[in-house]
């Protein structure tokens, strides 16, 4: 999922990234598509995750901080995303733990 793996090892602002975030990309998606402005597609993870390639940013000051606040946007859509996908996962595995009970 994610082709470049050093963009994951050396990326400094991961800490809000959970292991689920990174696997889930199955439903949901209304608000992450809304966010990109189109239908989302797996390929798209690993930018959505690791944000841009620092050196493909402008060097315009302004323009960079653009950026880099839509893709910390999608970021965190993103996350929401897997974070409902996750919890409605739980919900339905507790609610089959209780029926076998």
């Amino acid at each position: 999922m994610i082709p470049d793996i050093r963009r994951w090892v050396y990326q400094s602002r991961l800490e809000a990234m959970t292991f689920h975030m990174a696997q889930a990309l199955t439903e949901d998606r209304r608000e992450m598509e809304q966010c990109i402005g189109r239908l989302l597609q797996p390929n798209d993870v690993p930018d959505i995750i690791l944000g841009p390639e620092q050196e493909l940013l402008p060097d315009d000051a302004c323009r960079r901080r653009r950026i880099e606040a839509m893709a910390e946007e999608q970021r965190l859509a993103f996350g929401r995303m897997v974070e409902a996908i996750l919890g409605r996962k739980e919900s339905a595995e507790r609610a089959r733990q209780a029926r076998l009970a």
